[in-house]
């Protein structure tokens, strides 16, 4: 590749307008910022909390607003880049090869979310999804030089370091302290439940310690194996990094320094996924670490065979995947426990899709239908079966999973394609300053992350916040630096880098077919912007084989297209604004009365409660967002201790109709009714409550059916049924549901001693069966 020198007249003839520059710096700076945001800023895509710890207040976390925000900035930045190239005549759009895919994804997504019951969980799943495929779309517009290219990677290096100094932080302080505190505040925090010893209170309780005295490290995320696939994204963009300079060193023109700190990045992520205990992310990162090393040896022959290369990693992927699951049918314990338990998420997936969900049931609605489907012997009540095609094929449809395959297809086929078929590519060899770019990010990157943690104590603040922002700084402009006498950005020819960011983006595909960080927005914005890095390497000699700028992209635009510019630009503004006020401000009030509502737990009756206590917030919780059934749900188990008349009940009710029409496949609106219609069978004695209340949990059982404790609880109505009523039909199905219960405590081999039925309970439903039995 021949490339002019920085003073060339040439060079300097043909240098693109500054404004147009500018512009693109701002929107670069702007997508770049999501990648150590997202990573750090612990999104949470619903609003609900386990009730063991709904009264604790959390710091600075991130509530579904911010998802909702994230989402609505790239689609902005995409539109507005839009706006700008049908307005100005800004350089030709670069396609990605992925595009036919997404418009197919759009559609399945939207069938999905028609079909879906929980419509908050459906809408923001897709927006997030799409909007992070986009993402790799329009950062893709704005990697148009070598040097960008490098930046991009460097921020992910960046971020790398940010996680790892919080991984460290988190083992050897936060985790024993937190320990500590658990142990001497354990009865305060749990309250009535500090004693439980079975149920499901124990059991929640039980896991929670377990996971906790683990140590595992989870950096930003409530689970290790989403670090885990985030850490192989880190060590490949570090990887990346170190290819890249090592041919210019070969060539003089950096110092073999420059290897040190990405070097210790790699060796501190392998040290950090030691520490997440995924064997199957220490798995992926090394064969990622093999794949790197061949590829690169072999880089030539893959460029010259780069259809029969990406024909080899496809048959290779879809053998496979054929082959774990002949594998697993045969013998789903022979991978270990952890395989055996995701074979047993994705038989629940496939009973799904087969009972009449071949359209899916919604994005992120799956574990409102897992438990209908889910094997006895699984241990955990899952809301992902971890493994990005089963859900793709189990939420968005099984054409939406074709879909997302034929975007992936697309950027395939791309990188496939010769660099030379995409004009348009515009050059920029100004020099960047590696102050000024670690300076722009880490002013963005941190004030929005103090937006989201103003509530917080000042030490805090301090830990989070300021020693990131530091670290961060520090990290990038080390990162940055490749010479003492040269403090800018290398616009070298890129060489060495493609290798390793393909790498990561196959071993993370790998490693979320079995785990579910593909839809978590930190490792998944920095997965697609791998994806966008390695589309721009692929196009990158285009850019270099001549200065000159195409005509496309410097024609004038005809006066029709900034007409349409103009149309385009406010039905954006109109769409931003309303999805502003209703799926982020909507949100974040709600998030604000819940958290208020949760934290009033002191004893009271129903009018003072709903008048002045926690009841008031959760009300105008019930209001602010209608999408959601989470407030109507809390605040309905909230009155239920309160209620004291007929009346009260029936406006309990009316809170359970609503949360059951937010959330029609949440089994919970079942026993919550019937928990009331038995109180109001206690005040009335009127056996159609207690009927009413049987056939509530008729349908709890139905909503769950492998549940030993939604079997009890069901026969314990009909056992008050048969007794005070002489109901035989009750009594022959209670002594049923206690069979069915002790039946399925015997199957759930895999279940921790906590979550089982004690001795003393099971001998207890024993004499009840035999006391039903007695009854004429």
């Amino acid at each position: 590749m021949n490339r002019r020198s920085r003073s060339s007249p040439a060079r300097a003839a043909t240098q693109a307008p500054t404004s147009v520059l500018t512009f693109d710096r701002v929107m670069l700076c702007i997508l770049l910022t999501l990648i150590p945001l997202r990573a750090v800023i612990n999104e949470s895509t619903t609003f609900e909390v386990a009730r063991m710890f709904r009264h604790v207040q959390a710091v600075g976390t991130a509530n579904p607003g911010t998802t909702f925000l994230f989402t609505l900035v790239i689609a902005l930045t995409a539109a507005v880049a839009w706006i700008r190239r049908l307005a100005v005549g800004a350089p030709r759009y670069r396609w990605t090869g992925g595009e036919i895919g997404l418009a197919l994804l759009l559609i399945a997504g939207g069938i999905a979310c028609a079909i879906a019951g929980q419509k908050h969980l459906a809408l923001i799943g897709a927006l997030n999804f799409i909007t992070l495929i986009l993402y790799a779309f329009t950062l893709r517009q704005f990697l148009t030089s070598p040097w960008r290219v490098r930046l991009a990677l460097i921020v992910i290096a960046a971020t790398a370091i940010v996680v790892l100094a919080k991984c460290g932080w988190q083992y050897f302080v936060e985790t024993p302290d937190t320990i500590a505190y658990w142990e001497e505040h354990k009865a305060e925090l749990l309250g009535p439940e500090a004693n439980a010893t079975s149920g499901k209170a124990a059991g929640m309780q039980h896991d929670y310690e377990m996971r906790m005295l683990s140590r595992l490290v989870t950096g930003f995320y409530p689970h290790a194996n989403v670090l885990g696939s985030h850490l192989i994204l880190f060590i490949m963009a570090a990887a990346g990094i170190i290819g890249d300079r090592l041919v210019r060193i070969r060539k003089k023109l950096s110092s073999p320094l420059t290897l040190i700190l990405p070097a210790l990045v790699i060796i501190a992520c392998f040290i950090a996924m030691r520490g997440t205990d995924s064997k199957g992310a220490m798995a992926c990162a090394i064969l990622g670490i093999a794949i790197w090393i061949v590829a690169g040896a072999m880089r030539r022959n893959i460029a010259r065979h780069p259809g029969l290369t990406a024909a080899a990693v496809w048959t290779c992927g879809v053998a496979g995947a054929l082959a774990l699951v002949l594998f697993l049918k045969s013998n789903e314990a022979g991978l270990g426990k952890s395989i055996q338990f995701r074979s047993m998420y994705w038989r629940g997936a496939v009973a799904m899709i087969e009972d009449h969900h071949a359209l899916g049931v919604g994005p992120l609605n799956f574990g409102r239908h897992f438990l209908r489907y889910k094997p006895v012997e699984c241990p955990e009540e899952v809301e992902s079966p971890h493994s990005w095609p089963v859900q793709l094929a189990a939420e968005w449809g099984i054409p939406g999973l074709i879909a997302f395959l034929v975007v992936l297809a697309g950027f395939t086929w791309r990188t496939t394609r010769p660099a030379a078929s995409f004009p348009g590519t515009r050059n920029d060899d100004s020099p960047e300053s590696i102050i000024w770019w670690p300076i722009a990010l880490t002013g963005t990157t941190f004030f929005c992350w103090l937006m989201q943690l103003s509530n917080t104590n000042g030490l805090v603040f301090i830990e989070l916040l300021a020693g990131s922002a530091v670290i961060w700084l520090i990290g990038m402009m080390l990162l940055s630096l490749e010479s003492v006498d040269d403090s800018t950005f290398s616009n070298a020819p890129l060489v060495g880098m493609l290798p390793a960011v393909f790498a990561g983006v196959l071993c993370f595909l790998l490693h979320t077919s079995i785990d579910l960080a593909m839809f978590e927005g930190g490792p998944a914005t920095t997965f697609f912007a791998m994806i966008a890095i390695g589309l721009a390497c692929v196009d990158m000699p285009a850019a270099d084989q001549s200065d000159a700028p195409s005509p496309a992209a410097e024609s004038r635009p005809a006066r029709a297209h900034r007409r349409a510019a103009i149309a385009v630009a406010v039905v954006t503004a109109v769409v931003g604004m309303f999805t502003f006020v209703q799926l982020v401000m909507a949100p974040y009030a709600c998030q604000r009365e819940l958290q208020n509502g949760r934290a009033d737990i002191k004893p009271s009756t129903w009018e003072t409660y709903l008048m002045t206590g926690g009841g008031a917030w959760y009300l105008d919780a019930v209001g602010a967002y209608t999408l959601d059934g989470t407030a109507p749900s809390e605040l309905a188990e909230q009155l239920i201790p309160r209620v004291q008349s007929v009346r009260n009940a029936d406006d309990a009710i009316e809170l359970v109709d609503e949360f059951a029409r937010r959330d029609p496949y949440d089994g919970l609106h079942h026993n919550t009714r019937g928990t009331i219609a038995a109180q109001k069978y206690q005040m009335t004695k009127d056996v159609k409550y207690l009927r009413q209340a049987g056939d509530e949990y008729e349908l709890y059982v139905d909503d769950y059916p492998t549940s030993p404790l939604r079997h009890i609880y069901a026969a314990t109505i009909l056992t008050q049924l048969a007794r005070d009523h002489h109901d035989i039909n009750a009594r022959d199905a209670a002594i049923r549901h206690l069979e069915t219960a002790l039946a399925l405590d015997e199957q759930r081999i895999y279940v921790s001693k906590p979550n089982r039925l004690p001795p003393e309970q099971i001998e207890q439903i024993r004499q009840a069966i035999e006391s039903l039995r007695a009854l004429n």
